[in-house]
């Protein structure tokens, strides 16, 4: 029986100053709806860049704001240094956008309108004074009509940012729509069809609870796994970055220079190995978790479920064990490259060795996942097809 998909669109937007974080909508997009796919939600990003075409109109923006349409759920603004340009009706096209999103909130549409701004430093040789002035004036009028908005210094504090409260977005647009919410679906109906009368512990769980408690394991792991991808590839950009700079000092030797981009490199490897270790811990401990919770529902599965009942869990295994795959070429490039990065300082080294202790860690973790998957996996089978 096809499974039905309840989608939420999300509009972004903003003036042109923050492509990198319009870039980072995509990717954070993307990554919820990885964590979300076996809830049955999905966001759908509609932004200028994809979801108009050359047209004529009254004026630009109007061309833009009738093909977009209204037809959104989650509204997400970001500003920074600039308001954009102005439109016959409003300060700015972004203005606009955020208006007609809040004349529907005004008028009891189920909506969520989130504001961010990118509190960072800015090229004095960049900064237009009447454009920063628009953007604090409008800042400022926010809370008298409401407003609550959050500020953000990097791309990488904005990705968490946005993610964490995309979830709760859709959280409450699904309480709003009497639907369940994304992380506790399965379990909230499972409730209602089978209530407790008390609270239950572990060693009393069924069928149902540890189908649960599976799932909600199975998100978790998927979601640090990405987090360590994305980790990764900041740090790549980062490496690539240092990369250049050393070569061309090379070709204009400074000591001083070669000083400064030795502890910028440290810097950033250092907190490369330590952010990177704390989602490694995780999605291993919650592997842990599932591991164990698989075991059990296992052990009291006889007579309870059908065939079917095991394809979702070997689904998500399979996809598990493919981005662990993923994770493991990444990460053994990475120690590769990092290995290889010459002696010159005692920042440096000590970086160095930090960045592969914990990248010869994550490897370790990762082939033990994936023999537990691939395990995993032959034992669900034998138990759906046995071999008489």
């Amino acid at each position: 029986m096809p499974k039905s998909i309840i989608v939420y669109k999300v509009f972004l937007a903003s003036p042109g100053d923050v492509k990198e974080e319009r870039a980072e909508v995509k990717k954070v997009v993307e990554l919820f709806n990885q964590i979300n796919s076996k809830n049955g939600i999905k966001l759908e990003l509609v932004c200028w860049e994809d979801s108009t075409s050359p047209a004529f109109g009254e004026y630009p923006q109007e061309v833009v704001s009738s093909q977009i349409g209204d037809d959104y759920d989650i509204f997400i603004g970001i500003l920074w240094a600039r308001f954009g340009t102005p439109t016959p009706h409003f300060g700015s096209g972004t203005e606009e956008e955020f208006n007609g999103a809040y004349r529907r909130l005004q008028c009891g549409d189920k909506l969520e309108i989130m504001i961010y701004l990118k509190d960072d430093s800015i090229s004095p040789s960049q900064i237009d004074p009447v454009q920063l002035g628009r953007v604090k004036d409008f800042i400022s009028k926010l809370p008298d009509l409401g407003g609550y908005y959050f500020s953000f210094k990097s791309k990488e504090e904005f990705h968490d940012l946005l993610l964490k409260h995309l979830k709760e977005s859709v959280d409450r647009l699904e309480q709003e729509n009497n639907t369940p919410s994304v992380i506790n679906s399965i379990v909230e109906l499972r409730q209602k069809e089978h209530p407790l009368e008390c609270t239950v512990q572990t060693d009393n769980w069924g069928f149902f609870e540890y189908e649960d408690f599976i799932l909600q394991k199975t998100q978790d792991v998927i979601a640090s796994i990405n987090q360590m991808t994305s980790l990764t590839e900041r740090f790549n950009g980062d490496i690539n970055m240092h990369t250049q700079e050393f070569l061309y000092l090379q070709k204009n030797p400074n000591r001083m220079y070669a000083k400064s981009i030795c502890i910028n490199t440290a810097r950033d490897m250092n907190r490369y190995a330590k952010d990177i270790d704390v989602a490694n811990k995780s999605w291993f401990t919650g592997l842990g978790k599932m591991q164990g919770g698989v075991r059990n529902m296992l052990e009291i599965s006889e007579g309870l479920t059908s065939n079917s009942d095991w394809e979702g869990l070997v689904d998500s295994l399979h996809y598990l064990s493919g981005e662990m795959g993923k994770t493991y070429s990444a990460i053994r490039q990475l120690y590769t490259a990092v290995n290889s990065i010459p002696k010159i300082s005692q920042p440096l080294n000590i970086a160095r060795q930090n960045v592969c202790k914990t990248l010869k860690d994550i490897l370790t973790n990762v082939e033990t996942g994936r023999d537990y998957c691939e395990e995993t996996i032959s034992t669900i089978e034998n138990k759906i097809h046995p071999i008489v």
